[in-house]
């Protein structure tokens, strides 16, 4: 199921410089297809001029990207997950949203800025790109990074059963190492 969140880009500015730029934001949780839907995409309308860039391996690419997700995730990753038992634990994560938010904000805008530079700069003005949404906020600065409504910007959020995207995640784990049954079944607990 891909459902457009009928989120629309607010217009916060226009840039002389800037070619006009449109991006599909393709999001979900792990595992739900985004990297794979995004490249079809953009495979069935490259006539039309666009293109795909995965968004973990654009990331990755990156070693100012790589190092501020990294120092992101340091700060608050716990403040993320929450107490484990805690029978409260949605509260005291929010309690947390202007930390997580504060931590996370130059990770966003700094992925959000070198993908509009690297668009502009290979002359690819039309581009799917999948990656991860933590918050609406996310999408506010993705919106001011991709300014011109919805013409210009537009968010998709991929959904799939539980089973399937755990299925998938498992299938996804085993070819790099992870044999999650396996280890489940045959570790010691360590």
């Amino acid at each position: 199921c891909i459902r457009d969140s009928g989120l629309t880009c607010a217009v916060a500015g226009t840039a002389m410089d800037t070619p006009d730029l449109q991006i599909i934001y393709v999001t979900g949780h792990n595992a739900t297809g985004k990297t794979t839907l995004c490249q079809q995409l953009a495979e069935k309308y490259a006539d039309q001029g666009w293109h795909f860039i995965d968004g973990d391996e654009f990331r990755k690419a990156s070693p100012e990207l790589a190092q501020s997700m990294e120092d992101a995730s340091s700060k608050v990753n716990g403040m993320m997950r929450g107490t484990l038992g805690n029978k409260n634990l949605v509260e005291e994560v929010r309690q947390h949203g202007a930390e997580i938010r504060a931590a996370w904000e130059p990770h966003f805008t700094d992925v959000f800025q070198k993908l509009k530079e690297e668009m502009v700069a290979t002359n690819r003005h039309k581009m799917v790109f999948p990656y991860h949404c933590y918050q609406p906020w996310t999408l506010d600065l993705l919106r001011t990074v991709f300014p011109g409504g919805p013409r210009s910007c537009k968010v998709v959020e991929v959904e799939v059963s539980r089973e399937l995207r755990k299925e998938r995640f498992l299938q996804r784990e085993v070819p790099a190492g992870m044999d999650h049954e396996k280890l489940w079944r045959e570790d010691d607990g360590e």
